[in-house]
């Protein structure tokens, strides 16, 4: 009887690995492991695709946000990945649905996941254990965030800050990758290049870039100030900023809380401005202007938000059991939204934005965080696979 490629003797997958020269590249070993677990355990690590970003001693006199350099001292970074997964029984339950959830990898030191589900289903408490257990589920990857980390371990970029043109496993000739590292200093890599091209971009000296996007070919840099500054990266150095959008100032004063979302290839900017209960979906249109949208304008799409990783999109055909046309918030924060706790599910609530009447609303679809495991905090995970006990 002819031999499974996954009974094969691990020193001889170790032999094909070694006469394959695969060593050196990256995508011939993603191929090689994801022919079974066996081969993705003989297989070699993976090397790195990216230069190290480098950038030169750090001025004490200039201003940077969540980075706590040492002044005089050059730093080194890595992009890491982090993904957004959906998960599905393989098994259908005694109802005949299955409840979708979403999980989202927001540390780089460990293996943990914010696990999310529909708001019409009641999680089963066995699942809020401390360790997920994800045998008999069937893994998809939707989404991923990009962060940069110092080589030293120290406070890695804000994910907020980083943004890519397509995701690692789509790469291509036009991949690039973008990153605010301190208060205005804009450094991008692109494919094939050796080193990072580093600017500054200076729209006033007082305020900072605090969300960054990437969508129809240009990058988007949400400024403190209530701008936009629309760059695109084929420029030659010193001209790539094409425009600087005026976003909407209320009344009040500018938006509390802002944030720049690429959704379905779409950039949009969710805001919310002081005194208003309600957030207002704006979307930038090929022009780079900012054009308000209605609730229904953004049926298709479900937002989530947070404060400390980035924020992202799915489409809600994919996510039936989630509520269409609302914000999801991924992150707690007292004293702007109230939480407490929730005798549905057990848990602490955190807040959901209903479009449709325009108030803030308990989503008691968070369940806080989990071990994720292994196979699914590394770079290299099939993209879609079953787990069987």
């Amino acid at each position: 009887m002819a031999r499974s490629w996954s009974d094969l003797p691990i020193d001889l997958v170790e032999k094909i690995c070694s006469c394959l020269q695969i060593q050196n590249n990256y995508f011939d070993i993603l191929r090689f492991r994801a022919v079974c677990s066996s081969w993705r355990r003989s297989s070699p690590p993976l090397p790195p695709m990216i230069p190290t970003l480098s950038i030169p001693p750090v001025n004490p006199s200039r201003s940077l946000r969540h980075l706590y350099f040492v002044p005089d001292k050059s730093y080194q970074f890595e992009l890491k990945e982090l993904a957004v997964y959906s998960v599905q029984p393989a098994r259908p339950s005694g109802t005949g649905t299955s409840t979708t959830l979403l999980l989202l990898t927001p540390s780089l030191k460990s293996a943990d996941a914010m696990v999310f589900r529909g708001l019409n289903t009641s999680l089963p408490s066995k699942y809020r254990t401390t360790v997920f257990d994800l045998r008999d589920f069937v893994v998809n990857e939707m989404w991923f965030t990009y962060c940069l980390v110092p080589t030293d371990g120290s406070t890695p970029v804000d994910p907020r800050l980083v943004a890519v043109s397509s995701v690692i496993r789509n790469i291509g000739d036009g991949f690039k990758v973008m990153a605010f590292i301190e208060a205005q200093t804009l450094a991008v890599w692109m494919m094939g290049g050796e080193g990072w091209t580093i600017n500054c971009y200076r729209i006033d000296w007082t305020h900072y870039f605090r969300s960054v996007s990437y969508g129809n070919g240009k990058l988007y840099a949400l400024h403190w100030s209530n701008k936009i500054a629309v760059i695109d990266t084929t420029r030659p150095r010193g001209k790539e900023i094409m425009q600087v959008v005026q976003a909407k100032r209320d009344e009040h004063g500018d938006a509390v809380f802002q944030y720049l979302v690429e959704s379905l290839r779409d950039v949009f900017r969710l805001c919310q401005y002081p005194g208003q209960e309600g957030f207002e979906v704006e979307k930038l249109d090929t022009e780079g202007k900012l054009v308000k949208l209605s609730g229904v304008e953004v049926e298709e799409r479900l937002f989530f938000v947070g404060s400390y990783h980035s924020s992202f999109s799915v489409r809600a055909n994919d996510f039936p059991e989630y509520k269409t046309n609302c914000i999801h918030f991924t992150s707690r924060n007292s004293k702007t939204f109230p939480h407490s706790y929730c005798h549905h599910c057990g848990s602490g609530n955190i807040p959901i934005f209903d479009g449709k009447d325009g108030r803030l609303r308990s989503w008691c679809g968070y369940y806080g965080c989990l071990q994720l495991p292994s196979c699914l905090a590394k770079i290299g995970t099939k993209r879609e696979e079953k787990f069987h006990s």
